[in-house]
Formats: structure tokens, C-alpha cells, sequence
């Protein structure tokens, strides 16, 4: 006897709640956006500090030149600083992210009839497996992107991706492919000290905030499609 389809119902926020000693997702997110914030800030400081002393005509990655001032030894200094932040923020935010993409996945499958091909610890894996770093990821994301639709609850394969999902991973490829040749150009140049080993590490910093904006995006537009989908805080 056939039965009648049951409208769609979106699962009681209890059964996706984070446990007790995890944090919410809103805390997850704004972890990951403070933190994404402050390694964009700290990578344009380190960028503008390197391009006012290229043009003041001080190569600041030069350590066999004594540094003409005391101003140029400030801003030797303040750029240390800046890298230290960049990579202490780097470093927080993509953990922060991981856990991100694990709670989000995990709450993506319990809001929809149709699981997600990764589970949350695929999900989070593919991020470290040789060749399928390369895909998992973005298609963590694009489902997340997808599951996220309130207009596509039962059917969320067929609903639409936004071009910034598209760009985001191929423009965070790029950037850490460019970073690895500009590093392995820097430590090839590193007894030669020209200039251009400052222009290549002023703009790669610069560069850096491309790819952490787009990503800064996602995260927040994910949870709070999630959000209006009826996800808990």
C-alpha cells in the first residue's frame, strides 16, 4: 500500500547540538573570523612595512649590510613581529577551521534527508591526504554550500553553488604554489640578497589576504544559511 510522502522537517536542534565540552558553531565561527582578520591585518602590515623599505631603499632581508638608522632597525623589528603574527593567526585560524568544517558537515547530514558524500572526519582528513587534498576539500565546501540552501532542503545535490566557492580553492592553490616557489626562490637568492627577494616576499604577504577573504565569506555565509535552515547556535 503506498504511503503518502511526509512534508520535510528539519530534525529538533537537540540531535545536532554540539556536546557539552565542544564549542557552538557560532563560537567556531567567530574563532575562525577574528582569527582570519588579524593574519590578513598582520600580512598587509608586513607587506606595507616591506614596500615603504624598498622604496626608502632598504632591502630589510640583507643581513650582511648594517642597517642605516635606527628607523630601518624599527621596522626590521616590526616586520619580525608581523610575520610572527601572520603565522601564529594562520595557524589558529586553520585549526579553527577544521573544526569548523567537521561541526558543519556534521550538521549539514543531520538537516538533511540526503547525507553529504564526505562524513565530518573525511571531511577534515581530506585536507591531509596526498592527491585528494587537491579535490576534498572544495567539495567539502561546495556541499556545505549546497546542504546550506533553504531552498533545496530535501534535494540539495541540484541546488546552486556560488562562483566564490568556484574561485576560493583554486585561488588558495595557487597562492601556496606561488608562496613555494617564491620560497624556494627566496633561499636560493638568500646569499646573493638582492632586492628582488624583498619584492618577492612583499608581494606574496600581500597576496596573502586574497584567499583568506574568500574564505572568511564562506565560513560566515555557510553558518548562517545553516542557521536560517533551523541549525542551533
Amino acid at each position: 500500500m503506498a504511503t503518502t510522502p511526509q512534508p520535510y522537517e528539519p530534525p529538533q536542534a537537540d540531535l545536532i547540538a554540539p556536546p557539552p565540552v565542544m564549542p557552538s558553531a557560532t563560537q567556531l565561527v567567530r574563532f575562525v573570523m577574528i582569527s582570519a582578520a588579524i593574519t590578513v591585518v598582520a600580512s598587509l602590515a608586513q607587506s606595507a612595512i616591506e614596500f615603504v623599505a624598498l622604496a626608502l631603499g632598504w632591502n630589510l632581508h640583507d643581513t650582511t649590510v648594517d642597517l642605516p638608522s635606527f628607523a630601518a632597525f624599527a621596522a626590521v623589528t616590526l616586520l619580525a613581529l608581523a610575520a610572527l603574527v601572520v603565522l601564529l593567526g594562520w595557524s589558529a585560524s586553520l585549526i579553527g577551521f577544521l573544526c569548523w568544517i567537521h561541526r558543519a558537515t556534521r550538521i549539514a547530514r543531520a538537516l538533511n534527508s540526503m547525507p553529504t558524500t564526505l562524513d565530518p572526519s573525511w571531511a577534515v582528513a581530506g585536507f591531509f591526504i596526498p592527491f585528494l587534498n587537491f579535490y576534498w576539500p572544495y567539495l567539502a565546501v561546495k556541499e556545505l554550500w549546497q546542504t546550506s540552501d533553504p531552498s533545496a532542503p530535501t534535494n540539495w545535490k541540484d541546488a546552486p553553488v556560488t562562483p566564490v566557492v568556484f574561485l576560493w580553492w583554486p585561488v588558495f592553490l595557487g597562492h601556496a604554489f606561488i608562496s613555494l616557489i617564491g620560497l624556494i626562490w627566496t633561499v636560493a637568492d638568500w646569499q646573493a640578497e638582492s632586492p628582488a627577494t624583498a619584492w618577492v616576499s612583499a608581494g606574496l604577504s600581500a597576496l596573502m589576504a586574497v584567499p583568506a577573504g574568500l574564505f572568511y565569506w564562506i565560513v560566515g555565509c555557510v553558518h548562517a544559511r545553516q542557521r536560517a535552515r533551523g541549525a542551533p547556535a
